[in-house]
């Protein structure tokens, strides 16, 4: 079997037992976001750039109030555990991400940084994902430009050496980051 064919089978399943843990969750936080805050959004979306440079509306977990720009409280603990992540699982299903893969970068920054950093485009060549070999190495968030380097060093290694193994490993360091990174908080 093909890396595509099986790529596809590793994310279609952890897609459908994700969503089998994280249905009830979305309804009872859609529960709260209706009845305990102002602004009723359960869902942040954005344009990010994807595979080919192909520009995909991505759907989070809204985690910030409009009104102020804070994240509130509840948003801090999603962002924190990657819940707010969740509903990336339709992107997956859509197939314009994968579990894992480069983290789409949104329109502007992207933009931005392929100016300036040489072979950025590399990292379009597969499908962004959830998660990554950045991701995996600690390099999270950032937005600084030695950062943004260094992530693209890790998207290119990724795109260049990619395997199943590579992503079956990706997946448990993940798993492992976010247990160990929420112990120690």
């Amino acid at each position: 079997m093909s890396y595509d064919v099986l790529k596809k089978i590793i994310d279609y399943l952890i897609v459908i037992i994700g969503l089998i843990f994280f249905v009830p969750f979305l309804v009872l936080y859609s529960f709260v976001v209706f009845i305990f805050f102002e602004e009723k959004q359960v869902f942040f979306t954005q344009d990010r750039i994807g595979k080919n440079r192909q520009v995909f509306t991505i759907i989070k977990l809204k985690t910030i109030k409009k009104s102020t720009g804070e994240i509130t409280k509840i948003g801090s603990f999603l962002r924190k555990t990657s819940i707010d992540e969740m509903p990336q699982f339709i992107n997956v299903l859509k197939g314009e991400m994968s579990i894992v893969g480069p983290r789409p970068m949104p329109v502007e920054e992207d933009n931005y940084f392929r100016k300036l950093i040489s072979n950025y485009d590399i990292r379009s060549n597969v499908l962004p994902g959830l998660t990554g070999l950045a991701q995996t190495n600690g390099n999270r968030g950032t937005m600084s430009l030695q950062g943004m380097r260094e992530r693209v060093a890790f998207d290119i290694s990724y795109v260049e050496d990619k395997s199943i193994y590579l992503d079956i490993k990706i997946i448990f360091l993940t798993i492992a980051n976010l247990i160990y990174f929420n112990e120690a908080s």
